[in-house]
Order: structure tokens, then C-alpha cells, then sequence
């Protein structure tokens, strides 16, 4: 009779050599039906389809009533269902289960955001060596290039895509301002307390002489023609352009960074161009996790992603939190290893989803896509948009991009 050695069910079955032991013994006193092969004095389980259900069922009651030094049940705060919608819980729910990742379109959510718009404010007082320090300079370097673009034009609408905190957005708002010629801006994000946040931003700066218009969509999944097509069907349609923002390298934080540019391509038309940031792939940008407004750092994960993980109850005491770069998908990740057994249980109306993950499982929080400049420019171009011009920093970390949408007149051409 085939059967299994006590070191073959504890892999198949992710089980200890105790349980198995304890199940051979149960076996023998006639406690539970397994059937047993038995060599040299010794018991195995014999590898038989009738086993195969018993196992199954030992191992489902064995999880079910785990002792409470090893398993921990968790639910959300209350705050997180005033946060998020069905849909949305939906949403990260299903992440969790399948992929076992938290959907990082959600960690700019509630205080989320505040503490991210604390550490770019953290980056602008800085001032140097920081990727808002290097928009800033690669826009002023780019000047010339931006005001020649805009003479062409009557209008001049923005459509800042991702907003953070504005500051970004704010230092081509100025140049912009000076031709007299913006007309809109459209900040559009998926975080409401982020588009709040830049607006208190920039009306600090420009005061009455701005519109805002806010826009709650996800870059992903949303399309945003509307936005951007708002001034296209008037008698002046031809002498508006769009400039559509896309900064702070947002691209390599998407699950897939194709999918958003798919969007964005189906949500532009003729008469827009995109500019967009990048922090290319370099030994030290593999090296970097330090997202903390504070300095030093009192912990090793950052308030934004500690603060999605509360919401969920999930807190310090039940994870060890990973930080590396892998070199065979060329991205850096941050993962929650579990110390514990995990059953989250999400409920909003109807809906009841409990996720059990296993002690030793990771969760994902964060990744960021790593590309060079000729990666980055194919992926671009892969997705059907033309480059007008790029340009390096001077310390070669940052690359800043012009595109438009490539039409069949271009193709033409080429």
C-alpha cells in the first residue's frame, strides 16, 4: 500500500509533525477514520482518496479551533467604513484574498493622506535631493520649451492628475500664470482629502485667481475625457491647449503602470500634451524606503501605510515589516510578514468577507516599478503616445518627459 511519510503530509497539508503525529495516534485509538499502513513497527497514513477527505477536514477543524497564542482575529475600524464605500471594500477585499496586497491607490485615504502631504512638506522645506526638489528643477529647466509650446496657444488648461499636496503642480502654475493664458485647472485624484489639501495649497499661493476644479477618479479604472474635453466644442476649441500632469513617478506605483496609461491614452485628445516625472532605476534609488515625514524615524514602516494597516485593525504587534528590492522584476517592495495566523472579517451592508492568511504569509503594501530611460520611453510609446522632448536633472536621477497622443497623421509620417 502506498503511503505518506510524516515529512510528506506536513508539506502537502502545511501542517506540524505534532498534528500528524497526534492524527496516527487518534487513528489508532479509533478517534478519527484514517486508514494506516504500518512498516517495521512503525504507523503512516496511507495515501488513499478516503484519506485525502479526512485530512482535509482534520486540517479545516484544526484551523478553525487553533489555539489563540497562534491565530488572531481582526476587523476594521469603524472609521475605515466611513472611509470606503461597498464597492471599494469590495475592491480591497478581493486584493487581500487573491494577491494577498492592499490596493496602494487607498493608502492616501483619511489620515493616509495627511501624512503623506506631510512628508512631501517635508521634501519642499528640504529643497535638494528629493524628487520634488528635482520636478522642481527639471520644470524650470524646461521653461523655455513650456512657454514656446503655450505660444501657439489663446488658452491653457492643466489637468493635474495624482495631485499630492499641489506643490508640484504649483511651480508650473507660476510659469504658466505669467502669459496670462490658464485658463482651468482640474485636480484629479482618487483621495478626496488630497484634492482638499492642494486646493488649500494653492489658493494660499494664488489666492482668488485660480478655479480649482476637483475631480474624485481612479487613474486606473476611470476615464477622464470629460475633464479634459470640457473647452473642446467652442468657437476657440483649436487654440486650447491641455497639459495634462502626471508627476512625482505615480506610473510606477500601479499594479500594472500599462493599464493607466491605457487610460490616460483613451482620455486624451488632439490638442493636449502630457508631462511626467520619473525616478530611473540606479543603486541608490533601489536602496530607498524612507518615507517618513519625521527624522529620525520611530518606525521602520512610514504613518501612511501603518495608518491603512490600523484601519484594518492589523496592528504593529502582529507583523514584521520587509523592505528590499528584487532584482529579477526590477521593483522595490515593502511586505508585512505575519507573526500570527490572520482572519480579517470586512462587512458593510450585506456583505460578510472573512480572509484567513497564515502565519509566515507576506502582505504586500507597496511597490514601485523600476525602469531606465529607454525602458520607460518604449512603455510610453508601446501605449501609443508620441515623445515631444525629455530632459535629465543634472545628478541624472530624474527624467522629465513630454508626450502626446499619437495620432494616424503621426503614424503616417513615421
Amino acid at each position: 500500500m502506498r503511503f505518506f511519510r510524516n515529512s510528506d503530509v506536513t508539506k502537502l497539508y502545511d501542517v506540524s509533525d505534532k498534528a500528524v503525529r497526534n492524527w496516527i495516534v487518534a487513528a489508532q485509538e479509533g478517534k478519527v477514520n484514517l486508514e494506516l499502513h504500518r512498516e517495521n513497527d512503525k504507523y503512516y497514513i496511507a495515501d488513499t482518496l478516503h484519506n485525502a477527505s479526512v485530512i482535509k477536514s482534520l486540517v479545516e477543524q484544526g484551523r478553525k479551533y487553533r489555539n489563540t497564542r497562534s491565530h488572531r482575529k481582526v476587523q476594521p475600524k469603524p472609521e475605515f467604513y466611513k472611509l470606503f464605500d461597498h464597492k471599494e471594500i469590495s475592491q480591497i477585499a478581493s486584493h487581500l484574498e487573491t494577491n494577498h496586497e492592499y490596493p496602494q491607490q487607498y493608502l492616501y485615504r483619511g489620515k493616509g493622506a495627511l501624512h503623506w502631504a506631510a512628508y512631501i512638506d517635508k521634501l519642499y522645506t528640504l529643497g535638494s535631493d528629493n524628487y520634488l526638489a528635482y520636478v522642481i528643477e527639471l520644470l524650470d529647466a524646461n521653461r523655455q520649451y513650456l512657454l514656446t509650446t503655450i505660444a501657439r496657444y489663446k488658452h491653457v488648461n492643466v489637468i493635474d492628475l495624482g495631485v499630492g499636496n499641489g506643490l508640484a503642480a504649483r511651480e508650473l502654475l507660476k510659469i504658466i500664470a505669467i502669459t496670462g493664458k490658464l485658463r482651468r485647472y482640474a485636480a484629479v485624484d482618487i483621495s478626496p482629502e488630497l484634492l482638499d489639501i492642494a486646493e488649500i495649497n494653492l489658493k494660499e499661493h494664488f489666492g482668488t485667481g485660480l478655479k480649482i476644479e476637483k475631480y474624485l477618479r481612479d487613474l486606473t479604472y476611470d476615464n477622464y475625457s470629460d475633464i479634459v474635453s470640457r473647452d473642446s466644442y467652442g468657437d476657440d476649441a483649436s487654440q486650447t491647449l491641455n497639459i495634462v500632469l502626471f508627476l512625482g513617478g505615480t506610473l510606477v506605483n500601479f499594479k500594472d503602470p500599462r493599464m493607466p496609461l491605457q487610460n490616460l491614452h483613451d482620455s486624451l485628445g488632439k490638442n493636449c500634451i502630457v508631462m511626467s516625472t520619473l525616478k530611473m532605476d540606479t543603486l541608490k534609488s533601489r536602496r530607498f524606503f524612507d518615507f517618513n515625514p519625521e527624522r529620525p524615524s520611530k518606525s521602520i514602516l512610514s504613518p501612511h501605510f501603518k495608518n491603512a494597516l490600523e484601519l484594518l485593525g492589523i496592528d504593529e504587534s502582529l507583523y514584521e515589516t520587509e523592505q528590499y528590492f528584487d532584482a529579477s522584476q526590477k521593483s522595490r517592495f515593502i511586505k508585512l510578514r505575519l507573526k500570527f495566523t490572520l482572519t480579517l472579517t470586512l462587512q458593510t451592508g450585506r456583505y460578510i468577507k472573512s480572509i484567513t492568511f497564515q502565519k509566515g504569509d507576506q502582505l504586500l503594501i507597496w511597490r514601485a516599478w523600476h525602469f531606465n530611460e529607454r525602458e520607460i520611453i518604449n512603455t510610453w510609446a508601446d501605449n501609443g503616445f508620441t515623445l515631444l522632448n525629455c530632459s535629465r536633472c543634472q545628478s541624472e536621477e530624474y527624467l522629465l518627459m513630454t508626450h502626446k497622443v499619437e495620432t494616424l497623421g503621426s503614424m503616417l509620417v513615421n
